[in-house]
């Protein structure tokens, strides 16, 4: 598992759950489109998750969620 292989600060805070990474024609990944699209709810259809220093449950990412990532209101 992530948790016993990472320490803390190598772990990652978000997950995203694609059926298919997004390549090109010459079976690239396209990193810079995935990151483009980030977590927000309104470019990313597929399931996100955080994952926090504190818990290691998976929070999905909600609207509300995501506007309290956004304003700092969540700590991560």
């Amino acid at each position: 598992t992530v948790t016993a292989e990472l320490p803390v600060y190598a772990r990652p805070l978000f997950y995203r759950i694609a059926s298919a990474i997004p390549i090109t024609s010459t079976f690239k990944y396209q990193k810079a489109r995935l990151a483009k699209e980030g977590i927000s709810p309104a470019t990313c259809t597929e399931p996100r998750y955080l994952v926090g220093r504190e818990s290691p449950d998976a929070v999905a990412i909600s609207p509300k969620v995501f506007k309290e990532i956004e304003t700092g209101s969540l700590k991560i």
